[in-house]
């Protein structure tokens, strides 16, 4: 079995759940496997998954970051003392940009992994302002489906399009000036903020940023929430914390609840993330 069709059968506890109200009918059944602390994983605790453009599996967790090659794990942690080491244990999220960098998230801190010397950078403004992009504080990056790279600190946006090698800057009116916690996503074009219970559409073409919706939910609905934006304009609303899920066909549509009815036996419901792929399945 070739490496890329092994990944393609492997799935972590809490992280990759098919949406139940797809159609399912003649599909291959997936196959589920666990691998844990026994078989080189540093933590059962799964954050985050990407795999990348070279074919490794990075798997985020509580505790260090991981490559996984098919066979065995290397595993990542912070050193004392050592800058080019992660900067935390906890790994949030895990990004690829257009030119195979890949973005480590953990709480409000970032660190791009150095390939070439298998090590981490972490001087993240001195990195940006290579590329126009100068930041001081917190910040919050995004890579959108294009592999394009978005960075939002306070009322400041920057984008930056690694096929044209362009940069182009935004302004957020009414947001605060120092970088809020928000929840961000995309479609391909624009750019999706969460942030107080208030949708906003940050749009490339046009460089300006609107609101969008004003999210009201039943009252007892999602109190931590985060938001994806699938390739067909649908808009999710998922948290980290229980098994609700809302959705918006578009902007104008209103919400409806998804139930999750997996026939899978897993340890929870709560969702971790939500993707879709191109044959417009929702993971």
């Amino acid at each position: 079995m070739s490496f890329t069709n092994y990944l393609h059968k492997l799935v972590f506890p809490l992280i990759i759940l098919l949406l139940a109200y797809l159609p399912l009918a003649g599909q291959t059944p997936y196959v589920f496997r666990h691998l844990k602390v026994e078989n080189g994983l540093s933590n059962n605790n799964v954050k985050t998954i990407l795999k990348d453009c070279e074919g490794f599996l990075w798997i985020g967790t509580a505790n260090g970051l991981n490559r996984y090659d098919g066979y065995s794990f290397k595993v990542y942690q912070p050193k004392e003392k050592d800058i080019h080491s992660l900067l935390s244990n906890d790994i949030w999220n895990l990004q690829e940009d257009g030119l195979g960098n890949l973005w480590i998230g953990s709480e409000a801190r970032y660190c791009i992994y150095d390939r070439d010397k298998d090590n981490f950078i972490t001087d993240i403004p001195s990195y940006l302002l290579k590329i126009g992009i100068q930041i001081n504080g917190t910040y919050k990056v995004h890579v959108d489906k294009r592999h394009n790279l978005w960075v939002l600190q306070g009322q400041n946006a920057f984008y930056f399009n690694f096929s044209h090698k362009t940069l182009k800057t935004f302004k957020i009116e009414n947001f605060p000036e120092e970088t809020p916690e928000l929840s961000i996503s995309d479609d391909g074009e624009n750019l999706y903020l969460l942030w107080n219970s208030t949708l906003l559409k940050l749009e490339n073409n046009a460089k300006k940023c609107k609101r969008v919706d004003n999210i009201s939910l039943p009252s007892n609905s999602i109190i931590e929430k985060h938001i994806y934006t699938d390739y067909h304009g649908g808009i999710w609303l998922y948290s980290y914390t229980d098994e609700q899920i809302f959705y918006k066909k578009n902007i104008k549509s209103e919400w409806n609840q998804i139930k999750l009815h997996s026939k899978i036996e897993t340890k929870s419901n709560a969702v971790r993330s939500i993707l879709d792929d191109s044959n417009g399945h929702v993971w």
